[in-house]
C-alpha cells in the first residue's frame, strides 16, 4: 500500500517536472489535466485512438451531430449525469424521421465556424459518412462499424469485401447546404446514440481534403500525426508527441467560447507525481489513479476533492469457450460461486465499488437485474466442480496452462491484489491458479485477437453506447466483433436482429431482460464488480460530466477564483 507520507514527499519532484508553475489568481483561464499516458493519434481510424488520452483529445477538438441531453442530476460523488433516453442537437439543430421511407432528415446548424475558419455545411456530413464507408483506416473500420450498428443503409458487411464498392451512395444525400437525409435499413433505438460516439464525429472536409494525397485520399496520415480539424469547442494549439497537448478555446464556437481559454493535457506516468502536483496546485484534475489513491485524496484534503460516479466500468472474470475445459457449464458455474465478491469490493476497491448484478452496466437503458445471481458459496462451488467431472479440482491438470489467471500487468496495483484474493478462494475448492500478469499489448493480442487465453481478469472494457442491445449484441452473439470469449448460444443469437429493430421500448426491454437471464445462467463473463470512475480535482473546479466514453468535455468545466 502506498503511504500518504511517500506521496507528500514527492511534491518537490513533481514541482520540478511540471510547467507552468502553480496556478495563480491571475491565471484563471488555464486548466491543467494530468494523465498517465499521452495523446497518441488524432485519427478516429488509427490504432493510437484506443489510447484513452487520444479519445479525450478527439471529443474536445471535434463535434457530433447530436449529444445526450443533461439529466439535471448529479451522482453521489458530484458528477453531472446525462439522460440516455433524450437527445439535443449539436451540429444538427433538429431532425425528424419518416417511417415510410426509413429516412431521417437533419436540419444542420448554420453559421458554425471551425478551427480552420471553414463554415460547417452538409458537405462535411457527407465526407464523414463517406470516409467511414471507405474502411480505409489502419485500425477500423470503426466508423463503418458504428454506422452499421445504428442501422444506416449501405453500411453492410458486403462493404468489407476486397473488391467491394465502398463509395457513398444514396443512403446519405445532401438536400441543400444545411439539410441532409440519412436512410436506415431499419429503425433502431441505437441510431441516435451512435451519432454521439466520437468515432463518427464530424470532420472539416475542406481542411481534410487539403491534406489528401493520391496514396492517402482520406488524410489518415495527417489526422493521425497532425490535427483533427472539426467544429468543436477547442482548437489544437500544440502537440508534443509522447508528452503534452495544448488546446485553446475556439473563439467562434457556436455555443459561445468555453469558460476556460486553454487546456494543458499532460502525461505524468508516475501516480505519486500526479497526486503531488494536484496537491501543490500544479494541476487542476488528475485521472487514472487506484482506489487507494483516491481514498488518500479524500482524506488528505489540502484543497483537493474527488468526484466520482458508478457509470460503466466493471470487473469480470472471462472464460474462453474455445479453450477446454471451459466449455463445461458446471465448471464455469463452480468458478462463479468461488469468487470472493465481498472481499474484492471491500479490499480490492476499498468500498468504492458495488457488486455487478447483471451482464450490462446498471446505468444503461435496458439493464436488467437478473434472477440468476452468484454469491461466494464454496460448498456449492465444490458440488458443481464435482458435477463438472473435476472433484476437488482433480483432472484439471490434464489441461496444461489452463489454470493461469491473466490480467494486464500495468494494472497490477489494482488487479494484483484482486487476483490474489481469487487465487486464495479457488485454492479452498482444490483449484490452484497461477497468476499471469502480462503487458497490455500482449494481453490485448492474446485475449482479443488470438483467443488463446483460458482465464482472464478484465476491468478496462466498456460498451461506449449506453444501451443494453449494444452491450450485448457485439459482445454476446456468435461471431460478434467484441465476442472475444467466443461465447455462442443459439437462444441468444435468436433474439438478434429482432431486438435491434423492435420499436416498442417495453417489448425491446423484455427481450433484453430474457437475453440477460440466459447469459447470467450460462454464464459467459463472470460479473464481479461495478467500480467508480473517479477524478482528483482541485477545489473550485466544477462541471465534470460523465459520458460513456469516460472522457471529460472540457467545455463543461469551470474554474472559480
Amino acid at each position: 500500500m502506498r503511504k500518504g507520507t511517500s506521496i507528500l514527499l514527492t511534491a518537490t519532484v513533481a514541482t520540478s517536472l511540471l510547467a507552468p508553475a502553480a496556478v495563480t489568481a491571475q491565471d484563471q483561464t488555464q486548466l491543467v489535466i494530468l494523465s498517465p499516458d499521452a495523446v497518441a493519434a488524432l485519427d478516429t481510424e488509427a490504432p493510437g485512438t484506443l489510447v484513452l488520452e487520444s479519445m479525450a483529445a478527439l471529443v474536445n477538438l471535434m463535434e457530433p451531430l447530436v449529444e445526450f441531453a443533461p439529466a439535471g442530476t448529479h451522482s453521489e460523488g458530484g458528477v453531472h449525469q446525462l439522460d440516455f433516453t433524450s437527445f439535443e442537437g449539436r451540429l444538427a439543430e433538429s431532425w425528424e424521421f419518416d417511417p415510410d421511407t426509413l429516412t431521417y432528415r437533419f436540419h444542420l446548424r448554420q453559421g458554425v465556424i471551425g478551427c480552420s475558419g471553414n463554415e460547417f455545411t452538409a458537405d462535411d456530413v457527407l465526407y464523414t459518412f463517406a470516409r467511414a464507408k471507405s474502411a480505409s483506416g489502419t485500425l477500423g473500420p470503426l466508423g463503418w462499424f458504428m454506422f452499421n450498428t445504428g442501422g444506416v443503409a449501405g453500411f453492410t458487411p458486403d462493404v468489407l469485401a476486397p473488391d467491394a464498392d465502398r463509395s457513398l451512395g444514396d443512403e446519405v444525400t445532401k438536400v441543400d447546404d444545411f439539410t441532409v437525409d440519412i436512410k436506415v435499413a431499419s429503425q433502431r433505438r441505437l441510431f441516435l446514440p451512435v451519432l454521439t460516439d466520437f468515432f463518427v464525429f464530424i470532420w472539416d472536409s475542406k481542411e481534410m481534403q487539403a491534406h489528401a494525397t493520391e496514396a492517402d485520399p482520406w488524410s489518415h496520415e495527417y489526422a493521425t500525426t497532425t490535427n483533427a480539424p472539426s467544429f468543436g469547442p477547442y482548437c489544437l494549439e500544440s502537440w508534443t508527441k509522447g508528452s503534452e497537448l495544448t488546446a485553446v478555446a475556439n473563439p467562434s464556437y457556436y455555443r459561445g467560447p468555453a469558460a476556460i481559454d486553454r487546456i494543458v493535457f499532460r502525461k505524468v506516468p508516475e501516480t505519486a507525481n500526479r497526486i503531488a502536483a494536484l496537491q501543490a496546485g500544479q494541476a487542476h484534475i488528475v485521472q487514472n489513479l487506484t482506489p487507494r489513491d483516491y481514498e488518500f485524496l479524500r482524506q488528505a484534503g489540502n484543497g483537493v476533492h474527488v468526484d466520482s460516479i458508478v457509470g460503466n466500468q466493471f470487473l469480470f472474470l472471462g472464460l474462453s469457450w474455445n479453450v477446454p475445459p471451459f466449455e463445461n457449464q458446471a465448471l464455469r458455474q463452480a468458478f462463479a460461486y468461488a469468487i470472493p465478491y465481498e472481499e474484492i469490493l471491500s479490499t480490492g476497491y476499498g468500498g468504492q465499488a458495488t457488486k455487478w448484478e447483471g451482464t450490462v452496466p446498471s446505468s444503461y437503458v435496458g439493464f436488467h437485474r437478473t434472477d440468476a445471481q452468484y454469491t461466494t458459496d464454496l460448498e456449492k462451488a465444490a458440488h458443481l466442480l464435482d458435477e463438472a467431472g473435476f472433484p476437488g479440482g482433480a483432472g484439471l491438470d490434464q489441461y496444461p496452462g489452463v489454470l493461469r489467471l491473466a490480467y494486464v500487468a500495468e494494472r497490477e496495483s489494482t488487479l494484483g491484489p484482486i487476483a490474489t484474493l481469487i487465487q486464495s478462494s479457488f485454492r479452498q475448492i482444490g483449484v490452484e491458479l497461477e497468476l499471469d500478469p502480462m503487458p497490455q499489448a500482449q494481453f490485448a493480442d492474446r485475449v482479443f485477437s488470438k483467443h488463446d487465453v483460458g482465464m482472464f481478469l478484465d476491468d478496462q472494457d466498456k460498451p461506449d453506447l449506453p444501451t443494453a442491445e449494444y452491450a450485448l449484441g457485439p459482445f454476446m452473439t456468435t461471431g460478434g466483433p467484441g465476442n472475444y470469449t467466443l461465447f455462442s448460444d443459439p437462444a441468444v443469437d435468436a433474439y438478434f436482429p429482432a431486438v435491434y429493430e423492435e420499436t416498442d421500448p417495453a417489448k425491446q426491454d423484455q427481450m433484453l431482460a430474457e437475453i440477460q437471464e440466459i447469459i447470467m445462467a450460462t454464464p459467459n463473463w463472470l460479473p464481479i464488480a461495478e467500480y467508480a470512475t473517479q477524478w482528483g480535482v482541485r477545489d473550485g473546479v466544477s462541471g465534470l460530466t460523465w459520458h460513456p466514453d469516460l472522457q471529460l468535455r472540457w467545455y463543461d468545466l469551470k474554474v472559480e477564483p
